[in-house]
């Protein structure tokens, strides 16, 4: 990420909403419903490891022009530098290999 790029490690998270409105506007956001422009369907899904969340990814269901040259269908982040959160870190950025395949 360059220093110009915005990031919101909970995509809409307002300290004066309540978590079921959070949850809604989550619930929103996967559906399709009400999105801002620039948003994409997304599904959000947390890393949480000892109930401390570790990270965060997000599985967008479609892409505009802008996520289509930078970001792609699947964003990610891990909050802290532990152990844990290292190996939730090498899991999304480490390429998967089929067994016996090239």
């Amino acid at each position: 990420m360059s220093e110009h790029d915005v990031f919101d490690f909970a995509l809409g998270l307002d300290p004066a909403m309540t978590w079921r409105r959070y949850l809604q506007r989550l619930d929103d956001r996967q559906q399709g419903r009400d999105l801002p422009a620039g948003v994409v369907p997304e599904t959000f899904l947390l890393a949480v490891i000892d109930d401390e969340i570790v990270g965060r990814v997000g599985i967008r269901h479609t892409l505009d022009p802008p996520l289509s040259r930078r970001g792609g269908h699947i964003g990610y982040a891990v909050l802290q530098p532990t152990a844990d959160a290292v190996a939730v870190e090498l899991f999304f950025t480490t390429p998967f290999r089929w067994p016996g395949r090239e």
